[in-house]
C-alpha cells in the first residue's frame, strides 16, 4: 500500500496551515491542490483540513491517534518536500 492509504492508521487528522499568497507557503498551497481529492479518497476516516489566513506561518499539524500533536514548519518547501514531511507522518519517522 502506498505511504498515502497508510496515513490513517496513525493519524486523527491532519490540518495544513498558509497564506493564501505568500511565496513561503507556495510549496503548501501547490501540494495541497494536486493531492487533497487523493488524500481525502485513501482516508476516508482521517480529518483533512486546509487553513488559509493572511500572513499565516505554513505548516502542517498533525494530530496522532493517540492524541499527541505535532507541528512542523513548511516555510519556503516545494510541493515535493511538502510530500516528503507527510510521508515522514506514514513511515513514523515524523
Amino acid at each position: 500500500m502506498s505511504w498515502r492509504g497508510r496515513l490513517s492508521q496513525g493519524l486523527q487528522e491532519l490540518r495544513f496551515v498558509a497564506c493564501g499568497e505568500g511565496a513561503g507557503s507556495k510549496g503548501v498551497r501547490d501540494f495541497v491542490r494536486k493531492n487533497y481529492s487523493e488524500l481525502r479518497l485513501l482516508n476516508p476516516g482521517m480529518g483533512l483540513r486546509v487553513r488559509e489566513a493572511a500572513g499565516a506561518s505554513p505548516q502542517v499539524v498533525a494530530t496522532f491517534k493517540s492524541g499527541d500533536e505535532r507541528a512542523v514548519s513548511l516555510a519556503n518547501l516545494s510541493d515535493a518536500e511538502v510530500g516528503g514531511v507527510i510521508k515522514g507522518f506514514a513511515d513514523g519517522k515524523e
